[in-house]
């Protein structure tokens, strides 16, 4: 007979470890169980199986609520994406403050969901991130010489807060400059995270401090 501190308790395992019925499912918490495993173990383990296992049932009773899994993944990440500002500005100064509030607002997402950036390569997941930067794309394709320079430019500035957030997310620390870079910016004031996106976005995109 198991006393309080036996681990064999019923009351000591995990609901989605458990055998027998499963309770019903609701699309909410299919949707929250697949949001799980993707902060978990990332993107590549959401699997039926994986989220049958998160959810304490079996494929075979999965199956009568999710017929496929990427869309229950795009769900997830539309639903994550959704508070993410899209641009909306025509003119330069606007559109730089709309992208400057986009980067910190993805900042935030990365922070808390690390592995949302990393779907794998042409999946639907995939596809919804590209239809994201393909928005950034054309609202910042006028303010640039060149098109390549709206992949590149944007791409660099994704690529670091992706990095900042990440390495906030490991250490605790928030942005602040490396000491190797001092020298570098006496004649600049970048005090926090959004003044070095400011400054960031003037070098890369100048064309939308001009108009």
């Amino acid at each position: 007979m198991p006393t309080a501190s036996d681990d064999s308790s019923p009351d000591s395992v995990p609901e989605r470890a458990r055998p027998g019925r499963p309770r019903k499912l609701s699309h909410e918490r299919i949707v929250e169980a697949a949001l799980a495993v993707i902060d978990r173990d990332g993107f590549a383990a959401l699997s039926t199986r994986s989220l049958a296992r998160e959810l304490g049932t079996t494929g075979s009773t999965l199956y009568n609520y999710v017929s496929r899994i990427e869309d229950i993944e795009v769900e997830v990440l539309r639903i994550l994406t959704s508070d993410i500002p899209l641009p909306t500005a025509t003119t330069g100064a606007a559109l730089r403050s709309e992208l400057l509030n986009h980067l910190v607002a993805v900042r935030q997402l990365v922070f808390k969901h690390p592995h949302v950036p990393f779907p794998k390569i042409g999946s639907p997941s995939w596809n919804l991130l590209d239809q994201i930067n393909a928005r950034w794309y054309a609202a910042l394709a006028p303010f640039v010489p060149e098109p390549h320079v709206v992949v590149l430019a944007y791409g660099a500035l994704i690529s670091a807060i992706v990095a900042s957030a990440e390495r906030e997310r490991i250490w605790g620390e928030r942005y602040r400059q490396p000491r190797s870079a001092q020298p570098y910016l006496q004649q600049v004031k970048l005090e926090g995270l959004e003044a070095t996106l400011g400054a960031l976005i003037d070098q890369l995109l100048p064309g939308l401090s001009r108009r």
